[in-house]
Formats: structure tokens, sequence, C-alpha cells
């Protein structure tokens, strides 16, 4: 059950999941939920009618009654880059402030000190998101840079274009961007396109999530890359485990180091 499978992490997660279940003779069945609660909660309810033995899920934000529901009945899930909270279910996540602090502080070693970063939207509470913004502002005090509120935007991919060019309208215009994920990098490259604006020698790029142009954009663009064939394999290792009732431990939270892909647009 994946959140938005727009995402590259989401895509690749998937590809190494299915490659991995299906050596073991399992068949994965794939559902997209938009980032829609009501949606997910149709297909998860869709899929526990088939008697699946597993849910593997990138979950939303609002549906823990379903999910309550799915750990009562005793069914295998594993949710992948986001915590529910009150919810004891393995969970796979990448470490999000680590990320965010190897972004500003590679930014604040090539001498950037203007930093924003963009994300999509927080209201929903959604973990990944507000902990490398939590992690964004730590590093800047870390370095001794006051975090300055019109250096952070929070929206719907629609709007972001609009967040930018505010920001840059702004008196005091940021020299170097962190965008939250790939599909945010999207953005931030098409504006910097329009605007005719050089990276890095007008403002220098970093994406958290690494993107598969990555080294033939020009210039090639530094990411903070998930490792996502561990991760991957680590969901298909509890599932198998549980299935086989090789695991008997509690749930547990396994969170994985990111790493800073030097390139050229920082």
């Amino acid at each position: 059950m994946v959140a938005n499978i727009r995402h590259a992490f989401s895509t690749e997660m998937i590809r190494i999941i299915e490659n991995a279940l299906e050596e073991q003779d399992i068949y994965v069945i794939i559902c997209n939920s938009d980032d829609n609660p009501e949606k997910e909660e149709h297909h998860i309810r869709a899929l526990l009618s088939r008697k699946v033995d597993a849910l593997i899920i990138f979950p939303t934000e609002t549906n823990a009654t379903i999910y309550q529901q799915v750990v009562e009945e005793e069914i295998t899930v594993v949710f992948i880059d986001r915590i529910v909270e009150g919810l004891c279910v393995d969970t796979i996540l990448l470490d999000n402030h680590t990320a965010a602090s190897l972004a500003v502080s590679k930014l604040v070693t090539g001498g950037h000190r203007k930093i924003a970063m963009f994300t999509l939207p927080t209201k929903s509470a959604i973990s990944p998101r507000i902990e490398r913004i939590e992690g964004y502002k730590a590093s800047l005090n870390a370095c001794g840079i006051p975090f300055k509120t019109d250096f952070l935007y929070s929206g719907e991919l629609h709007t972001l274009q609009t967040g930018l060019t505010k920001m840059f309208q702004l008196k005091e215009k940021p020299n170097a961007l962190i965008a939250g994920n790939d599909l945010v990098l999207r953005e931030i490259l098409h504006f910097l396109k329009v605007q005719k604006l050089t990276i890095p020698t007008d403002v220098a790029v970093i994406g958290i999530d690494d993107v598969s142009y990555a080294d033939i954009y020009q210039p090639s663009l530094t990411t903070i890359a998930q490792p996502t064939e561990k991760m991957g394999l680590k969901v298909a290792e509890i599932i198998l485990n549980r299935l086989e009732n090789k695991e008997k431990k509690e749930a547990g939270v396994y969170r994985f180091v990111p790493e800073l892909k030097q390139r050229d647009s920082s």
C-alpha cells in the first residue's frame, strides 16, 4: 500500500521488496492511495477481504482505526517511511534528522549561511517531513545560524512555485535551498531554470532523496540518499520471519543512516 507511487523512493522500495518476496513464492499486490486516507482505507479493506497474509504500508495519516484493526486481527504488517503514533508495528524509515543535518552541514561548509528549506505540507503530521524540518532547524542552531521563518516553506506541490517566488522577492534572499524530497526538488529546479538562476553560483541546491537524473542533470545534483536496498531487504526479512513464525519479539522501529552524495550543485 503506497502513499504516493510518484516518489522515486517508493517505486524503488517496491521493486526491491517485490523481488525479494517473489523469490520465496510470495505474490505482491501493489495499491496506490495518492495520499488519500479514504482511498487507502478502501484498498486495505479490499485486501483484507481477499485474506492477504501481510500488509506493507506507506501510511497516510488519519487511518489509525483501520491500522489498529489489522493489528488486532494479527495480520503481519510493516510500515515504511512514516511512524504512526500509538501503534506497535514494525516500522522502517530513514534517520531523517541526520539527513537534514547532512544537507545543512554540507552547505555551511561551502560557505552558505542563508539556507532555506522547502517541503510538502506538515499539517497532517507526516513524520519524515516534520523530522527533516526539525533536523534542519537543529543543524542551523548547531552551526550558529539563526532560524528564519521566512526561509521555511511547507505547502502542496502546486503551491511551491508561488512559495519560491515570494521567497526570492525578499530583501534578503536565500543562497542555498534544501528540497525536502524528490518531488519538491523538481519544483525547485523548474523555478531556478525559469528565473535563469545559476546553480550553484546564484544558489546552491541539495535534495533529500536521491533521483535517477542526479548524475546527468547540469550541474549534477548533490543529494542525501536513502539506503533503499538495505531498507527494502529489511522489510522482506521482517515479513518472512513473521509469516514463518520465526520472529516472536515485539515490533520495533528501524532507522537507516542516509548518505551524502556529493556532486556539483552545492
